[in-house]
């Protein structure tokens, strides 16, 4: 993550006041061909042991998407939460203003929530997620911040309120739940504004992810999802057909 974020400068620096006698291991639930092509300066006659596929998500999580209006998303996530007795969500944000408002949000519908984000200082990230673990904080709102390295045992759920702005971030959101073989539901509330983002989303993990309505909060049929360049029918099958290409080159390599 410290690679793909631009610390390349200072992670060399590091690299730098270490032994040259040493190993170094390199770990990440997503690794792209830049990443791992830059990576190889950084590692000594690395080997690759992959478990699974690259950017797969677990076995054991099963996936939803929701259909909604935008306006609905909040009433279904109270709903969710509080009908069907869920004891832990986290619930993923874009934004750190998007998080801090729907925590409040959530919390004025009746859900004890709380936000999670890198604006907070490090002793109340820490006090903000000792509550959500030991269940007094039932939903943590956060950002992409707590995507990668948390973990919290018995975590069943996890809401995306919206997808994230990068694919390789959705892996990492829904893999907070089923954890260690255990079973988990990651849950995505889809507007027709978020409809490019899956769109772009299912060519990455080259799959689709099903679909349907919840009882009571079906979604507007007249509304039109917008149309982008990077969404029309054309991008899409090149898109695939440089996936395909790709993996093609790697089999015969």
């Amino acid at each position: 993550r410290m690679l793909d974020m631009g610390f390349r400068d200072e992670i060399i620096d590091i690299l730098k006041r270490l032994p040259k006698t040493r190993q170094t291991c390199l770990f990440s639930a997503t690794l792209d061909d830049r990443i791992f092509k830059f990576s190889k300066r950084l590692l000594q006659s690395p080997h690759v042991i992959e478990a699974s596929e690259r950017n797969t998500t677990a076995a054991k999580i099963v996936e939803r998407v929701y259909n909604v209006d935008a306006s609905n998303k909040l009433p279904l996530l109270c709903h969710l939460i509080k009908k069907e007795d869920w004891q832990q969500a986290l619930v993923f944000s874009r934004t750190k203003q998007g998080a801090d408002k729907l925590a409040k949000q959530m919390v004025q519908a009746g859900v004890n929530a709380a936000a999670f984000h890198a604006d907070l200082s490090q002793a109340v990230r820490e006090t903000v997620l000792e509550q959500f673990k030991s269940g007094e904080v039932k939903a943590l709102v956060a950002t992409d911040v707590a995507a990668r390295g948390l973990d919290i045992n018995e975590l069943h759920y996890v809401v995306n309120v919206e997808l994230p702005f990068q694919n390789e971030d959705y892996i990492h959101r829904i893999g907070r739940t089923g954890r260690a073989g255990k079973e988990g539901q990651a849950i995505t509330l889809l507007s027709v504004d978020d409809e490019p983002q899956l769109i772009k989303l299912e060519a990455f993990l080259d799959r689709r992810l099903p679909q349907q309505w919840y009882s009571g909060f079906e979604p507007d049929l007249s509304q039109v999802a917008p149309v982008t360049r990077k969404t029309k029918k054309g991008s899409l099958k090149q898109q695939a057909r440089q996936k395909a290409l790709a993996k093609s080159a790697k089999k015969q390599r």
